[in-house]
């Protein structure tokens, strides 16, 4: 994260809040570079969970923006009664993102795998009505990667730090620019920080 000839790396929220929680497992993970063995299975963790759903957002949106960044409440509605194209956007999502398989193939679910692909249509039918309310606005960006530089000072040493990540999305409407980050896992306690020092 201090090495200025390897802009890839960056100190990402999530790896704040795996310090947060574990300081070793931050150390393994994001400074040693360890992961854990891919767990080659049919169950959906949350993190592949979390994953089939932004694919899913991010088609749909990408959809309704084809002609323009305007969103409007009819198209909203009209997807919002429209269940077999959402299963259509979550067939699309697992393909992509569980199954790997090609677009034209079909997906062979078994019991847990169809749960999950009722849960993330109704989850997106709702992320559909929040936004139907919120309607009409216009789409900024949808998966926008976003960094900046710091200098660092601790004990007495400066030292330059990237951090960033990945916001979901971003709308505006008049003008409020509304930064959307989806959670679709369980909650958890909430660090709170009183300053940044």
């Amino acid at each position: 994260y201090r090495n200025q000839r390897e802009r890839t790396r960056y100190l990402a929220p999530s790896a704040l809040n795996t310090y947060l929680s574990c300081p070793l497992s931050f150390y393994f993970r994001y400074v040693m570079g360890m992961k854990e063995e891919e767990d080659v299975s049919s169950d959906i963790d949350q993190s592949v969970f979390g994953t089939l759903f932004h694919q899913a957002a991010e088609m749909i949106y990408k959809d309704l923006t084809t002609n323009g960044k305007h969103i409007i409440a009819s198209d909203l509605e009209s997807l919002i009664r429209n269940i077999p194209l959402l299963k259509k956007y979550v067939d699309k999502s697992f393909k992509k993102v569980f199954f790997k398989i090609p677009e034209k193939e079909k997906c062979i679910y078994n019991g847990t795998q169809l749960i999950n692909h009722h849960v993330l249509t109704t989850y997106l039918r709702n992320l559909l009505r929040t936004d139907f309310r919120y309607a009409p606005f216009d789409m900024i960006g949808m998966e926008v990667p976003v960094f900046e530089d710091l200098n660092i000072t601790a004990d007495g040493n400066t030292f330059p730090i990237r951090i960033g990540g990945i916001i979901d999305r971003m709308d505006l409407k008049g003008d409020i620019l509304r930064i959307v980050d989806y959670k679709t896992g369980h909650a958890q306690d909430k660090h709170k920080f009183k300053n940044i020092d």
